[in-house]
């Protein structure tokens, strides 16, 4: 891309082309624009050539942005506090505690507040936007409100840390709750798939927050219409909590943990909408992601996406998942909507869950995605084919042994002259 056909002097589009990591931290979208409108003034400031733009411009501009990031990642994480809800029913326990009195993830602890309210506090700033849904739902809801404690750099920073850490949880909650279960709504008002939804309305605050506590951040999806139905386990709370605790201590200790975390957040985001075309749309991606590599067909992601199923089960699922896949694009590429297309996407979900479970266990002590990926081709061989690789294989290890043996032999009959000598 040229210089000349960058709008350079935007630089809420410029922000869109730059990418900001450093150690594998990434800057969010909105503390880049920020970090960038910040540099913006002084570049302006610096420059000679008027409203022409000059050769060095772009590069002098991304030298100065450099010099902000590196100086924002260089600040300490300070102490900061998310409060959302989650649709889920009230959970306290007669103790007036959490199945789990702190939740840890990610680095983040998730808990109640130390009120026992169930709805948020209008905050000032929201207070002139009119009556509406967002409004609507911070009076009347019934989402259980929770608490993310998080480090971070910015109230920007902290939102996106404080909902990823509760996408996180409502993930593994789902995939706990729901991995065995194909049942979809016969009739009535249309529902997402996914049971477990985050609140409209994010709050941020510096430290801990008090009663008098004024917020640094309010976040709000303005596309909200409506509470969704309360997720209500009952006495499968227990379980659900056995199994986050189980899953949790596995990602620990698992090298693949911040690849399936990552996963885990697209996976519940991806059961999130009305819309069941977008969620297959983005569940497939999810599972393209699990077992295919850029330059694989279609089929293929199909015939290794299927092959940890037993025989029994395997054809029926790659005929459906062949369907779900020729659904998929009649909706990207013609906006065509299948009638079947809320199994379907139940049932690539009960391919994708089938996957995250094995690789949040990693019993055969996977060290990447892309080792499993080339796992899961092995695993598609027939066995022709896999007993002629396994045979050359092996040719390979007892020629490799035997050179080896050769060499040691060489160097003690080298000593042995020499000591002759």
């Amino acid at each position: 891309m040229g210089c000349e056909s960058i709008p350079i002097f935007d630089f809420e589009l410029l922000a869109t082309f730059i990418h900001i990591e450093h150690d594998g931290e990434s800057l969010d979208g909105t503390s880049t624009t920020d970090l960038v409108t910040g540099v913006f003034p002084k570049w302006i400031n610096g420059r000679s050539g008027g409203n022409k733009l000059q050769e060095n411009d772009p590069e002098v501009l991304l030298r100065l942005i450099d010099e902000q990031a590196r100086d924002y990642f260089r600040r300490a994480p300070d102490d900061y506090t998310l409060l959302s809800g989650i649709s889920l029913e009230n959970y306290r326990t007669p103790e007036g505690t959490l199945p789990s009195e702190k939740i840890n993830l990610s680095g983040c602890e998730i808990e109640l507040p130390n009120t026992p309210r169930r709805r948020f506090e209008i905050p000032d700033r929201l207070a002139n936007i009119g009556k509406g849904p967002i409004i609507q739902h911070l009076t009347e809801t019934g989402y259980q409100t929770l608490l993310a404690r998080v480090k971070a750099r910015s109230s920007y920073d902290a939102a996106r840390k404080g909902e990823e850490t509760l996408d996180l949880l409502r993930a593994i909650w789902t995939l706990a709750g729901t991995y065995t279960s194909l049942a979809q709504n016969i009739g009535g008002k249309p529902k997402p798939i996914g049971v477990l939804f985050l609140s409209p309305v994010a709050v941020t605050y510096a430290g801990t927050p008090g009663f008098d506590s004024q917020p640094s951040g309010v976040y709000c999806e303005f596309g909200f219409t409506e509470d969704r139905d309360l997720y209500r386990p009952g006495d499968k709370w227990s379980e659900l909590e056995r199994l986050r605790e189980l899953y949790t201590s596995s990602l620990n200790r698992n090298p693949l943990g911040p690849a399936i975390e990552n996963l885990l957040r697209r996976y519940v985001r991806a059961l999130d909408h009305l819309d069941i075309d977008t969620s297959l749309f983005q569940m497939w991606s999810v599972l393209e992601s699990l077992a295919s590599t850029a330059d694989e067909d279609y089929s293929v992601v199909i015939k290794k996406s299927t092959a940890i199923f037993a025989d029994a089960s395997r054809g029926w699922i790659r005929d459906v998942m062949s369907t779900a896949r020729a659904n998929r694009n009649a909706y990207v590429h013609a906006a065509e909507k299948s009638s079947a297309r809320r199994y379907l996407t139940r049932l690539v979900k009960k391919v994708v869950d089938n996957h995250l479970l094995r690789l949040i266990e990693n019993r055969d002590g996977f060290s990447s995605l892309d080792e499993y990926k080339e796992f899961l081709g092995h695993l598609c061989l027939d066995d022709s084919t896999l007993d002629r690789r396994l045979r050359l294989l092996q040719l390979i290890a007892d020629y490799r042994e035997e050179d080896e043996a050769n060499t040691e032999s060489s160097k003690e009959r080298r000593g042995d002259q020499t000591d002759a000598s």
